[in-house]
């Protein structure tokens, strides 16, 4: 079977690699999406053909990419050109201005700010956020403005986006794997805390595939290995800190067991275990075996 293939290691190390840095990552799922990866959160691209354009790439420079592996990134914010009410029309406060027209303004320091018009007056916005609008309008190059008539226009809120969802502030450069793998490494309900590029996979000869879909829709790892002779006991998190979850033991057959409750690990002899929290979305990838539930065993059917 054809197309790349994801591998879950539990225990067991993908070897060498070079992580990326500040570089980012054009993945391709095979529904065609492509995603930018960067600092460890996934950012779907939308009106993709101007988007590529404002990162000066192409279709070709994405890495083909299995559905598990991009679903291992937690979603960071879309990318898509700014939806600006009036684009093209003219501005009121901004004199000989169109909305959606960038600018640039530097200080004898050499800092840049961008900014865009709007009907009402100017917006901060980030250099990709520039490039985005300029491969929309067709504007070309931003517009030099003084730092006097800057000073001098209304100032409306920035248009940047903020926190951990938020795309690069500048379009960042393309890494390319140079052969081995695309590694993201998950220590706990943080989500990737690490990502390395031309990584080596373990054999997988000993780890049967899996269906690559769950019974019940979702993705399924490809592979899921195992230490042999060893296991975990995870929680499913749906947050980062959220507490709560479903309790399961991964065996190193690469399927997990959803316990009933917190009195079957004592039973397994796991007491005193602690459950490492992980993202839900990252459990969800090895294939669930029949849940562990003593009254269900214990039960007898009733005769016909």
């Amino acid at each position: 079977m054809g197309g790349p293939r994801s591998a879950l290691l539990i225990g067991v190390a993908a070897a060498g690699g070079r992580t990326p840095g500040d570089d980012a990552v054009l993945l391709r799922h095979p529904d065609g999406s492509l995603h930018l990866v960067w600092h460890g959160r996934r950012h779907l691209l939308r009106d993709t053909g101007r988007v590529l354009a404002a990162l000066a790439a192409t279709r070709q420079r994405a890495v083909p990419a299995a559905p598990a592996l991009v679903d291992s990134f937690p979603a960071g914010a879309d990318l898509a050109p700014l939806d600006l009410p009036g684009l093209g029309e003219p501005s009121a406060r901004v004199s000989g201005a169109a909305v959606g027209d960038v600018f640039l303004v530097r200080n004898p320091g050499g800092n840049r700010q961008y900014a865009v018009a709007l009907a009402r007056g100017l917006a901060g916005i980030t250099e990709l956020q520039a490039s985005l609008l300029l491969a929309r309008t067709g504007q070309g190059e931003p517009e030099a403005m003084t730092l006097g008539r800057f000073a001098a226009l209304p100032k409306l809120p920035d248009l940047a986006p903020t926190g951990p969802a938020a795309p690069p502030a500048s379009p960042p450069r393309l890494a390319t794997p140079d052969g081995g793998a695309l590694c993201a490494r998950v220590g706990d309900d943080g989500g990737v805390r690490e990502v390395r590029l031309g990584a080596a996979v373990p054999d997988l000869s000993g780890s049967p595939r899996t269906a690559g879909a769950a019974a019940r829709g979702g993705t399924l790892a490809d592979h899921v290995l195992v230490e042999p002779g060893r296991g975990a006991v995870v929680e499913s998190s749906a947050a980062p800190g959220a507490t709560g979850g479903a309790v399961s033991v991964v065996t190193d057959l690469g399927r997990r067991y959803v316990l009933a409750d917190a009195e079957v690990l004592g039973m397994l002899g796991y007491r005193d275990v602690r459950p490492l929290r992980l993202p839900a979305g990252l459990v969800g990838l090895v294939p669930a075996g029949s849940p562990l539930d003593p009254a269900a065993a214990r039960a007898v059917a009733a005769p016909a």
